[in-house]
C-alpha cells in the first residue's frame, strides 16, 4: 500500500530518485518476507492454470530488461507485479472461511481508496475533496458497487439472506455509489454500467434483467434520450470531447505507429508510453499497452489470460460469491480500456483487478453456506 501510494509522486522520471529508491525498497522487502517464510503462493501462481498466463506475462516484462528502451525500469515495474500478486495470494490463504475472503476484498478495497485519498490531501490539502477528480478510486468504487448489487440480487432470489452479509452489501454498494460519483471519473461510470448489465443479463434475477430489457429499449427507441443522460456519464466533458476521446486519440496513434516498428516483443515492458512523442504514464488501454509494450507475445498473453479468467467466473456465476465476482470482473475489464493498469503502472485498479481474479480462486474452497455466523 505504501509503495502504490508512493508511486503517484512518479509521474516525470523513469530514473533514480528517493521515491523510485522508496519504491524499489518497499518491494523487495516484500518479496523477501516471501521468500523467508517459504511461502508457496509465487509457485501456485506461475503453476495454476487461472494465474499462470498472467504471471508468464509479467516474467516476460522482467525479461524484457533485454530489448527494451527503459530497461532497468520495464524489469522492475513488471517485477512488482508479479510481488503483488503473490502478496495477495498469500494475504487470502490466510482466510478460512467465504465471511473472511468477503470481507477481505471489501475492506483491502476500501483501505487502498482511503490511503490514496489521504495522499492526495496531504499534497494537495483539504480542497481537493471539493474539486476531486480520481479515476482509480472511482474505478474501485465501481468494482464494489458491481460486486455487492451482483451479490444482493442472486442472494435475494436463491438463497436465505444472512441478515449481517445483507447489512455488509447493501453498505458497500451505497458507499460504492457515492465514490463513483464523488470521483467524477467518466471511465468508471461506464464500466459500472458494464458490469451491472453483464449481471442483469447473466443473472437470474428477472426483474432485474426486466429493468435493464426496458431501459436498453428507451435509450434504442428514443434516441434523444441518451443525450440527457451523458452530461451525468461524462461529467465535465462536452459531445465533442465525448465522441473524440481528446488526447487519448492522438495517444494510441503515436504508441501504434511505434509498435509497428517492434510487433514482435515491442519496446520493453511499460516503456512505449514513456518514449512516444507524447510523454505518458499511462496508456489509456490495458490492451494497447501491452502491445506495444511486449509486442504481439504480450498480447496474446493478456487476451489468453483474460479469457482462462472470465470462463472461470462465467461458469461458476450462479454460485454465492461469483455473481458479484462476475459484475466486479467485468466493470475492471471495462476500465482496464481506459486505464492501463495491467499494463503500465502499477496502480489501485491493478491491486483491486488481482485482489478479484485471487478471491475467485479460493471461493471454491469455502463455499457460502447462508450464515456469517457458521463460517
Amino acid at each position: 500500500m505504501v509503495r502504490i501510494q508512493i508511486f503517484q509522486f512518479r509521474t516525470t522520471s523513469v530514473g533514480l530518485n528517493a521515491y523510485s529508491g522508496i519504491q524499489t525498497l518497499v518491494v523487495a522487502v516484500l518479496f523477501a518476507l516471501l521468500v523467508i517464510q517459504r511461502d508457496t503462493s509465487l509457485k501456485t501462481i506461475f503453476t495454476n492454470r487461472l494465474f499462470c498466463n498472467l504471471s508468464f506475462l509479467y516474467s516476460l516484462g522482467m525479461v524484457s530488461i533485454i530489448w527494451s528502451a527503459l530497461p532497468a525500469f520495464s524489469f522492475y515495474m513488471a517485477f512488482q507485479n508479479l510481488v503483488f500478486l503473490s502478496a495477495i495470494f498469500y494475504l487470502a490463504s490466510l482466510k478460512d472461511s467465504f465471511a473472511d475472503l468477503e470481507s477481505f476484498l471489501i475492506k483491502s478495497s476500501l483501505l487502498f481508496m482511503l490511503i490514496a485519498l489521504l495522499g492526495d490531501i496531504y499534497r494537495y490539502g483539504f480542497s481537493i475533496i471539493f474539486g476531486w477528480h480520481h479515476l482509480e478510486i472511482g474505478g474501485v468504487g465501481a468494482m464494489l458497487l458491481c460486486y455487492s448489487v451482483g451479490e444482493i440480487v442472486y442472494c435475494s432470489s436463491v438463497l436465505r439472506f444472512d441478515p449481517q452479509r445483507k447489512k455488509l452489501l447493501w453498505r458497500t454498494a451505497i458507499g460504492g455509489f457515492i465514490i463513483l460519483i464523488w470521483s467524477t471519473s467518466s471511465g468508471a461510470n461506464v464500466s459500472s454500467i458494464i458490469g451491472l448489465l453483464s449481471l442483469a443479463f447473466v443473472g437470474k434475477n428477472k426483474t432485474f434483467k426486466i429493468v435493464a430489457f426496458l431501459i436498453i429499449m428507451v435509450f434504442t427507441l428514443i434516441p434523444d434520450s441518451i443525450t440527457s443522460v451523458l452530461p451525468f456519464i461524462f461529467p465535465g466533458k462536452s459531445s465533442i470531447g465525448i465522441t473524440s476521446v481528446g488526447y487519448r486519440m492522438h495517444l494510441w496513434e503515436s504508441l501504434w505507429e511505434l509498435t509497428r516498428q517492434k510487433p514482435i516483443l515491442g519496446w520493453g515492458y511499460a516503456a512505449i508510453e514513456r518514449i512516444n512523442q507524447y510523454y505518458a504514464i499511462d496508456s489509456h488501454n490495458s490492451i494497447i499497452g501491452i502491445i506495444g509494450g511486449l509486442g504481439f507475445v504480450g498480447g496474446f498473453l493478456l487476451v489468453s489470460y483474460i479469457i482462462i479468467a472470465f470462463v472461470k467466473i462465467y461458469k461458476n456465476r450462479y454460485i454465492a460469491g461469483y455473481t458479484g465476482l462476475f459484475g466486479g470482473f467485468m466493470c475492471l475489464l471495462a476500465d482496464s480500456n481506459t486505464i492501463g493498469f495491467l499494463s503500465s503502472k502499477t496502480s489501485l485498479l491493478t491491486i483491486a483487478f488481482f485482489t478479484i481474479v485471487v478471491i475467485s480462486y479460493f471461493y471454491q474452497f469455502y463455499p457460502y453456506n447462508n450464515s456469517y455466523d457458521q463460517d
